[in-house]
């Protein structure tokens, strides 16, 4: 039933990754971005007003800074494609793999020596009619292009009871409005035609963990289910979380009338969040048995490396060797018949985290400060 609506079969996200100055790239550039899910936007539209004497009706505002833009993506993992965000040039070295290197996140808007800077995306979320049965059938399609977003979060959850998901958080100052025929768009979805349903699972993945969670959550090497190791996890979250900080200029606000300044101040800040959290069932009596005989002192170089198997290639979480636990809890175990559950968190402060797909999963060691 047409009913003139936005809903799902409606949207599609394309993008366009660059490690240069933000630019007016066509959307006939741009890349479907498969198995979104879900997308949001909400926007921050700041202002102030200013103080009348003997007055307290406030009659006077002005608009304080730039519009500020949040986009929220939710995709599930296709084997035949990629992760939002991959590691550049990945291999065996640590420097041209590490996340501020000019190729991956980079850390300044303005251009180093290799004319590199900020890694940013151009966002198109296309509105389609509600009276086709895919986006790819509307003649001529109304998009919102988000201009130079920076990428603020990154997260994947991997649980038994779900569809492994990636989360992504952008920011963007910069907005535009348009229409564009079908035929100028790459390909997105026409009638008859679907995604492949050929998603990672759990049934995929395979990781590395630290000593103390292997003695929790793997207590009986024995135990296998065809040929695998029957662990206790039920779930993983890998995260990333960036900070930005910036310059302004007195007298202007850059990037409202050059595109390509609209994060020319911004950097970095260093070091990165990155953590870990493993969620299972507790087969160890933990803290007193598994760490008073696994981890007596503080240790600060443990080795998280998480992967998916397609059958062809590896989809590559890597967190480095450099580790630490900050946080254990325990939960579960009530009458109801819940099982007694711990979490460890882990996080490093060497900004570590490498997202990959590669047919080779390499050994990647710290060889120093990046």
């Amino acid at each position: 039933m047409v009913n003139n609506r936005v809903f799902w079969a409606c949207q599609a996200v394309l993008f366009i990754e660059r490690n240069t100055k933000p630019a007016t790239d066509s959307i006939s550039n741009a890349t479907y971005l498969t198995g979104v899910q879900a997308v949001g936007i909400d926007g921050d539209i700041p202002s102030n007003s200013l103080a009348d004497s003997g007055r307290f009706q406030q009659k006077f505002r002005y608009e304080d800074r730039q519009k500020v833009f949040n986009i929220n993506i939710s995709r599930v993992l296709n084997k035949t494609s990629s992760t939002f965000y991959t590691t550049a040039n990945y291999s065996s070295s640590y420097t041209n793999t590490h996340i501020l290197h000019s190729d991956n996140i980079g850390s300044q808007g303005e251009y180093n020596p290799d004319t590199k800077c900020l890694k940013n995306y151009d966002i198109f979320i296309l509105y389609g009619d509600d009276t086709a049965a895919n986006i790819g059938d509307t003649a001529n399609i109304k998009y919102v292009c988000y201009r130079g977003c920076l990428l603020n979060s990154l997260s994947y959850d991997i649980n038994v009871a779900s569809i492994i998901t990636e989360s992504i958080t952008l920011t963007c100052k910069k907005l535009e409005y348009g229409t564009v025929s079908v035929a100028s768009l790459p390909t997105v979805p026409a009638n008859g035609s679907t995604e492949s349903g050929n998603i990672l699972k759990r049934t995929d993945i395979g990781f590395t963990l630290p000593q103390e969670a292997e003695a929790i959550f793997n207590t009986d090497a024995s135990l296998t289910v065809n040929d695998s190791t029957v662990y206790g996890i039920q779930s993983i979250n890998l995260s990333l979380d960036l900070e930005y900080t910036n310059l302004n200029d007195v007298g202007i606000w850059r990037g409202y009338d050059s595109i390509t300044d609209i994060n020319l101040w911004d950097f970095l800040v260093v070091p990165v969040s990155v953590t870990a959290t493993f969620n299972g069932i507790a087969r160890s009596i933990y803290p007193n048995q598994s760490l008073g005989n696994s981890d007596r002192e503080f240790n600060p170089n443990k080795t998280i490396k998480v992967t998916g198997n397609t059958g062809s290639d590896y989809f590559i979480w890597d967190l480095g060797t450099k580790n630490y636990l900050t946080s254990i809890s325990k939960s579960g175990g009530d009458t109801g018949g819940g099982n007694v559950e711990i979490s460890l968190t882990y996080t490093n402060e060497y900004s570590d985290f490498i997202v990959a797909k590669n047919s080779t999963i390499y050994s990647i060691n710290n060889t120093g400060p990046y």
